[in-house]
């Protein structure tokens, strides 16, 4: 069994086959970042655990925001073993789960 999800505190973690995927929410993107980042680094250790490695390439990020709480873009630096990831729009994330 996967035990993944019971090694992270503030994501929510959605896992199919060899992908998963984290959903953190919030309203403040300082708190949303340093949450993603404690993840990330619980992951890694889960991973090191685990004897498993991490893609870093495909790790993709998404901002999903209700219209009315738009107020310009967010960038949100998410750290992987040192690499920042990309984000990506719901368009961009389609080519990359096909």
């Amino acid at each position: 069994m996967n035990d993944l999800p019971c090694h992270l505190k503030h994501a929510r973690s959605f896992l199919y086959a060899n992908d998963t995927s984290l959903l953190v929410h919030g309203k403040d993107p300082a708190v949303i970042e340093n949450e993603l980042n404690i993840e990330i680094v619980n992951i890694a250790r889960w991973f090191d655990a685990n004897k498993l490695s991490m893609n870093t390439a495909k790790i993709k990020l998404m901002h999903f925001r209700h219209s009315r709480n738009i107020r310009g873009n967010v960038d949100l630096n998410i750290s992987v073993n040192g690499e920042y990831s990309e984000t990506v729009s719901q368009s961009e994330l389609k080519k990359w789960s096909a």
